[in-house]
């Protein structure tokens, strides 16, 4: 009778503990995750092919090639309020690159109103995206958070910035544009141009499909597939960016990019960047 008691009273702790909220009544979720896409399977489905024309610095000779790999990471936080259901907030910083722009127009201290459209090849852009957001964690009754299979759901904002530096330019001269005495086309062969920084402000929509698998009481080992959908919210008048050369022995020209085709270019980034594969650990406690 008494060996009957104890199962019974085991049975019944063993049921409740089950029923807990959480881990072994654990409800607060801490990961890290490493984020990896490979914008060359867009490419492969889209028909945007300006994605396709992207330029790399290889021994100051420009080299078409697209980045083979994007990468990035998150860190989150998750409070489970039932057993199928959390609600908390994430933040992460993801790298890719895009094309450069394609055409401009050329201005010169001597000849103030009246620039010169003109073509030319740049190195890829490198853009660092940052997001934040508050997101929800959700799992059928079969499962219960944050262990084994759930689904994902958040709605933030993230800044994508094109890093400010020094990029290499090779100038296409075309001889019907009416360059003029003053401009000899040679000079701008390959030059170096500077890009200022420039921002895209988006709104961020996240679904996601994971999976915990535990490693201990405290340590999941977590995997799954993410899809982001943007929105750019910036203007799309901005007034027009301005790109220096240097080394340039033809009286130091600028030329002009309109910031709108600069921002074009984070869009059209961000949709080769909509499937992203994620890795890492959970810390529950």
């Amino acid at each position: 009778m008494k060996v009957v008691l104890i199962f019974s009273f085991l049975w019944i702790a063993l049921i409740g503990k089950s029923q807990e909220t959480g881990y072994f009544g654990k409800k607060n979720v801490i990961s890290f995750n490493g984020l990896f896409n490979s914008p060359l399977i867009y490419n492969l489905f889209s028909n945007l092919n300006s994605q396709k024309y992207q330029y790399k610095n290889e021994n100051d000779k420009l080299v078409q090639s697209n980045r083979l790999l994007n990468t990035g990471f998150n860190f989150s936080y998750i409070r489970q309020s039932s057993s199928n259901f959390g609600f908390g907030f994430e933040t992460g910083m993801k790298f890719s690159t895009c094309r450069g722009p394609r055409s401009g127009n050329f201005y010169y201290p001597t000849q103030p109103f009246n620039p010169i459209a003109i073509e030319f090849k740049h190195e890829r852009l490198n853009i660092s995206t940052f997001s934040i957001m508050p997101k929800i964690e959700f799992s059928t009754e079969n499962y219960n958070l944050p262990m084994g299979i759930h689904g994902t759901l958040g709605l933030g904002y993230s800044r994508s910035k094109i890093k400010e530096k020094e990029y290499l330019a090779e100038f296409i001269p075309n001889p019907n544009a009416g360059w003029g005495s003053y401009i000899n086309p040679e000079d701008f062969d390959s030059k170096k141009v500077f890009n200022p920084e420039l921002s895209a402000h988006v709104i961020t929509i996240m679904l996601g499909f994971n999976m915990r698998t535990p490693i201990s009481k405290h340590l999941f080992f977590n995997y799954g597939l993410r899809y982001s959908f943007n929105y750019t919210i910036n203007s799309l008048y901005d007034p027009p960016i301005t790109l220096t050369i240097f080394d340039s022995e033809s009286n130091n020209p600028n030329f002009y990019v309109r910031n709108d085709d600069m921002r074009n270019q984070i869009f059209k980034s961000h949709m080769a960047n909509v499937a992203v594969l994620n890795c890492g650990f959970s810390f529950v406690f």
